[in-house]
């Protein structure tokens, strides 16, 4: 079975890595399997949910309107929204993850609430490696922040790009689906002090 999901990368289908023709690889191809790592605290799992490591894995979203959070590390330039076309069989649930560390450490995540699943808002899943058969298109947009990424912010979209080596059926409908957002309005990203999301579905 396959699924859509969705990247921003701020490099354009055209930079030097040319992510139509290349894909996508993980930064350190010695890491064999995506590596949770903690971001709070104290140990993984006890109170806090757990992160992957970034140079271990391709990660990216199932959320559609969560992907322009990424990448975080400045939040204001613009991006590139990746749309792909995966066998989720081989798609690590990270939010699943998280979740499921959790709730089996015994903490009170209803009293730790956002805190303790402080990522799963983004609908992270990752894989090791995404073929540039599977890159549907891509959508740019222009990013705004007031403050952090959980904060949450604003998005507009610009143009599609088709990727001319995608080999798969859903061109159409995504072209059509993309093509729906470019209105020029300011779309919203969701914000940790919206809830958590618990939908664990690949």
């Amino acid at each position: 079975m396959r699924g859509i999901f969705y990247r921003s990368d701020t490099r354009s289908p055209d930079a030097n890595e040319n992510l139509f023709t290349n894909g996508f690889t993980k930064r350190d191809v010695t890491q064999v399997n995506p590596t949770l790592r903690n971001m709070g605290t104290t140990s993984v799992g006890t109170d806090r949910a757990p992160d992957v490591e970034p140079s271990s894995a391709v990660c990216f979203t199932s959320d559609f309107f969560g992907a322009p959070i990424f990448p975080v590390a400045n939040l204001n330039i613009p991006s590139w929204v990746y749309v792909l076309d995966l066998d989720v069989a081989t798609v690590m649930n990270t939010q699943a993850t998280q979740f499921n560390l959790v709730q089996n450490s015994g903490a009170n995540t209803l009293a730790g609430g956002a805190e303790a699943l402080w990522p799963m808002f983004g609908q992270e899943r990752c894989v090791n490696s995404i073929a540039h058969t599977d890159i549907v298109g891509a959508l740019r947009v222009a990013r705004a922040f007031l403050g952090t990424f959980a904060q949450g912010g604003t998005f507009v979209c610009s143009a599609y790009r088709p990727n001319p080596h995608y080999n798969g059926g859903q061109a159409v409908a995504v072209a059509a689906s993309m093509n729906h957002f470019i209105d020029g309005r300011a779309h919203s990203t969701p914000t940790q002090a919206g809830g958590l999301v618990r939908n664990t579905r690949t």
